[in-house]
């Protein structure tokens, strides 16, 4: 595929679990982006079950260039200092009757540097990310997704399909808000026929959230549904959004090459204005709002979407990539400094835009 952007991306593996290390793939570093050339071994203590593969997800904070990683396998977040490519604490989550508490899901508030992490007991842990501790639990029943909104310092849950949840507000609802000074349930929705993907836009205080169905456009100042965007064919798995252009862009995966896409849709009209297809069905995004890079991952690969012509432009390919597991499980991008970090297996791909050409680049011993 043909694009205006010339040039090849870089890839450094860096291993959280194990003392693995993977090579730097060579490559022409744009001028925006700063260049990583260095090969980065982080050792941190395995889990229990070195044979299990660790399900990591992250987030992270371009505010204090931390990155967070959930082990669900280790009931611990790693916390990861971007600047260095070294873990430096890492955070226990507990246990609840006997069992190890797996904690998935993450959101972060940059404003007050707490992260918000879900666990499978149906509980949130809030991190003090000045002191890299658990500072609070609050508990909002199982739950799949979490966003913030840090101009408002609300917090936002996806709960899957509509059942009774704890709380008044909590009650019957699927999506909850959350005020993050008292850590208290304080609103929700029924969205039909679930609630999956969440994403914020902070500065019109917009949230969208997907169902398995269609796109749901919610007011932050009401709480109130205000628009409805039908899917067709698949799962609404993901959605991210540029805090620049106010464009969301939305994954769907299903079971036809013809299902596997993103759609994007204009924030300031609630309209879908592009349709992108994938190779293959897909499952999560993100977002640069400075270069306005849209970032989806597959099973093995990452595809890098222009988001001003909604087209790819590149793709990384993961097969070979050893302690990436079975393949990407979460993408990040650090808005300050570009840098593209993509979680799979024991492992963070650190990967660094040149320019998005069409060369595909494997991550390789």
């Amino acid at each position: 595929m043909k694009s205006s952007f010339s040039s090849t991306l870089r890839v450094i593996a860096v291993a959280l679990i194990g003392f693995a290390s993977l090579t730097v793939l060579g490559g022409c570093a744009m001028g925006a982006y700063p260049t990583m050339s260095q090969v980065a071994t982080v050792p941190v203590a395995p889990p229990a079950s070195p044979a299990v593969t660790p399900a990591l997800l992250e987030v992270l904070n371009p505010t204090t260039n931390m990155l967070y990683v959930s082990n669900a396998t280790a009931s611990a977040v790693y916390v990861f200092v971007m600047a260095s490519n070294t873990v430096v604490a890492t955070i226990p989550i507990g246990v609840q009757f006997h069992l190890p508490v797996e904690p998935g899901e993450m959101a972060v508030n940059a404003v007050t540097n707490t992260i918000y992490v879900i666990n499978n007991d149906g509980s949130i842990s809030v991190i003090d990310g000045s002191k890299n501790v658990v500072s609070a639990t609050i508990t909002v029943g199982p739950a799949v997704r979490i966003a913030v909104n840090a101009v408002t310092n609300k917090i936002y849950v996806s709960t899957g399909v509509i059942t009774r949840r704890p709380g008044d507000h909590g009650a019957n609802n699927n999506f909850l808000v959350l005020d993050g000074a008292t850590n208290k349930v304080i609103g929700g929705l029924a969205l039909s026929p679930s609630c999956i993907g969440l994403a914020v836009d902070a500065q019109t205080n917009t949230i969208y959230a997907t169902t398995n169905l269609s796109v749901e456009i919610i007011d932050g100042t009401t709480n109130s549904d205000m628009a409805s965007i039908a899917s067709g064919n698949g799962d609404l798995v993901d959605v991210a959004v540029d805090q620049t252009t106010h464009n969301a862009y939305v994954v769907q995966a299903g079971f036809d090459s013809v299902s596997n896409q993103v759609f994007v849709i204009n924030g300031p009209t609630f309209a879908k204005t592009g349709t992108i297809a994938l190779a293959s069905a897909s499952n999560r995004v993100a977002v640069n709002p400075q270069t306005h890079a849209v970032y989806v991952t597959a099973a093995t690969s990452l595809a890098i979407i222009d988001g001003t012509t909604n087209t790819i432009v590149d793709t990384v390919s993961f097969v070979d990539a050893v302690g990436f597991g079975n393949g990407p499980t979460d993408v990040a991008v650090n808005t300050l400094t570009g840098l593209v970090y993509v979680t799979g297996g024991s492992d963070v791909a650190i990967i660094t835009p040149a320019t998005y050409g069409t060369k595909d680049v494997s991550v390789v011993p």
